[in-house]
């Protein structure tokens, strides 16, 4: 209560009307313009462009016999079997992984920060993978997901016998996700 009372006594002291020097103001805007233009170039140009893009039949290497045909491509895209697999992963990382992996983010939080038995080996393990070299941690997930001898196909071996999944030829892409998403996730 006491900071609420201070803050409502400072404003007070301020006054509405009271404005922030230009001399401070241009040094906020000057600092925060590499950003503001990164933003611009590297964000909101490929968002608007693609949103652009998707009404028109642009080829991806042919401005000049680009199009526009407004919907077709939405209607086209809704009858295409391959479409809808990318909309269900979609679904699935946007309604399941993501809401379980901040849940358990929250989880770890919540852990790191109460005094709980064995809190410093939870913080130690929770910060490893942070300080290993790259390298070090795509050898491990080599190893994890090794054909014949990876700790993955082993406990699937565990749970069905002769399970065994290439998962480094047959599923690199979604290794790449787990391994970068668990290595960036990480402090």
């Amino acid at each position: 209560m006491a900071v609420i009372r201070d803050i409502q006594i400072a404003l007070r002291e301020r006054g509405p009307q009271e404005r922030i020097p230009w001399r401070k103001a241009k040094w906020f805007y000057l600092f925060i313009l590499p950003w503001m233009i990164g933003f611009l170039v590297f964000t909101l140009g490929p968002v608007l462009s693609g949103i652009f893009m998707s009404f028109t039949n642009f080829d991806g290497m042919h401005f000049d016999k680009a199009r526009f045909v407004g919907l077709y491509n939405y209607v086209e895209a809704f009858k295409d079997e391959q479409a809808w697999w990318g909309f269900n992963r979609v679904l699935y990382i946007t309604v399941i992984s993501m809401p379980l992996g901040m849940a358990i983010s929250f989880i770890a939080a919540v852990l790191l920060t109460q005094r709980v038995r064995g809190r410093g080996m939870l913080r130690t393990i929770f910060y490893i993978p942070s300080i290993l070299p790259i390298t070090a941690v795509v050898w491990v997930w080599k190893l994890m997901m090794d054909n014949n001898y990876g700790l993955v196909n082993a406990a699937l071996d565990a749970i069905k016998q002769g399970t065994y999944v290439r998962w480094l030829t047959e599923y690199p892409t979604q290794v790449l996700i787990m391994s970068s998403h668990f290595h960036s996730s990480l402090p």
